[in-house]
């Protein structure tokens, strides 16, 4: 057998190159899987967080970088526009903490939010998001968006506008900037409203629910010049916009198809007491009713048969929703003096009475178990629909 020739002896230092790479590449691989695990930065979701403070201390030191800079995802609580899914406000008096019904998907770690205003005013200065969560109202009344932000990235929430109140400025006070309201009366058992929503030319046409706009809850009071004044409660526009969905199931129709007339709103106490027949207590001066008409029958008209469907289809609200409970008045003009109407509260009690001009104006009052299901009409329903509606009657609770 052939000897094969000797290799040449490797220099030392080839040794010691193979003893440092048996070193150097197992230490680089692990580096390297340590870096691909190790998140650069943070997602909401991605571990379990600390409390946003902690974070946001982390972020000043430099231990943290937060990656992607913008506001969690966010999405509303179930019950945020009321039970009808349709109140787009909320009502509050400067400086009152504002419990947004808004869910957070993740950290809101160096969230600030800023209310922008849409009343044609200046904006509110940009404010840390509380870890709690509790934002509190503008300090000055108006209407706002509310803008949430974190970085170069901001999060306008357009769903929900938050209408700030003006103040009651005393007791004995019988108006507002110049606008003229009256006194409340002492003996009622409702609450004087706290605040008004200020109304100018340009907001007075904006949506507080998909049927119901400022503009139809302004008092007609003859005070033309703006800015005027009104009082509304949330509880009111949940219950009215029910009403419609009932409506609408009924004649199998989609909401956005049924139209709502309002015949009167909110009512100041010197208004009210210059109505003919009007209740001196009336629910209108609380800001928690409303005199509607719909035309319930899709027929074109407005007539009994629609003011009583609207009567039954209040039933059904309450019955669904007793939180809402309040008074339904029927409200029938025989003789064409005006368009049959529904009064509907949110007063706290049942209260069921018929009105109208086959009445003299007078209200005819019915037992506290009374229903507009089974009641009997207060005229033939063969009387001739007016065609042409006038403006209808105001004497009513």
């Amino acid at each position: 057998m052939t000897d094969r020739p000797l290799l040449p002896a490797r220099p030392r230092h080839w040794r010691l190159a193979k003893y440092a790479l048996g070193i150097v590449v197992p230490v680089g691989a692990m580096f390297a899987a340590h870096r691909l695990t190790e998140p650069e930065g943070l997602y909401a979701g991605d571990m379990d967080t600390p409390p946003a403070a902690a974070i946001a201390t982390m972020a000043a030191a430099g231990d943290i970088v937060i990656r992607e800079p913008r506001p969690p995802a966010r999405l509303f609580a179930a019950d945020a526009f009321g039970h009808s899914g349709a109140v787009r406000v909320r009502i509050v008096l400067p400086n009152e903490p504002v419990n947004l019904p808004i869910e957070f998907g993740g950290s809101t770690a160096l969230m600030q939010a800023q209310w922008i205003a849409f009343d044609g005013k200046g904006n509110e200065p940009v404010v840390q998001w509380p870890e709690q969560g509790a934002l509190r109202a503008p300090a000055r009344p108006g209407a706002f968006w509310l803008v949430l932000s974190r970085g170069a990235v901001a999060d306008t929430i357009a769903d929900l506008a938050l209408l700030v109140e003006h103040p009651m400025p005393n007791a004995r006070a019988t108006g507002i900037n110049g606008y003229h309201m009256g006194r409340w009366p002492r003996a009622s058992d409702a609450m004087v409203p706290r605040g008004f929503i200020e109304v100018t030319e340009g907001t007075s046409d904006f949506p507080l629910s998909p049927h119901l706009r400022m503009s139809d809850f302004i008092v007609h009071d003859g005070q033309e010049a703006f800015p005027k004044y009104l009082h509304v409660r949330e509880a009111l526009l949940d219950k009215l916009e029910l009403l419609v969905n009932e409506i609408a199931q009924m004649r199998g129709l989609a909401p956005s198809a049924v139209k709502v007339n309002v015949v009167s709103g909110f009512r100041s106490p010197a208004h009210n007491g210059g109505l003919s027949g009007a209740a001196s207590d009336s629910r209108h001066m609380y800001g928690d009713a409303a005199d509607i008409g719909i035309d319930a029958n899709n027929d074109g008209r407005l007539t009994e048969i629609d003011a009583r469907l609207v009567a039954a289809a209040a039933e059904v609200v309450e019955r669904k929703h007793p939180e809402l409970v309040g008074g339904i008045g029927l409200y029938i003009n025989a003789d064409g003096g005006g368009w049959p109407y529904v009064h509907i509260d949110v007063r706290g009690r049942r209260a069921r009475w018929r009105g109208g001009v086959r009445r003299g104006g007078a209200v005819d009052s019915l037992p506290a178990n009374a229903t507009f299901d089974t009641v009997p009409a207060v005229v033939d329903v063969s009387t001739p629909p007016v065609t042409t509606p006038s403006p209808p009657q105001k004497a009513k609770p």
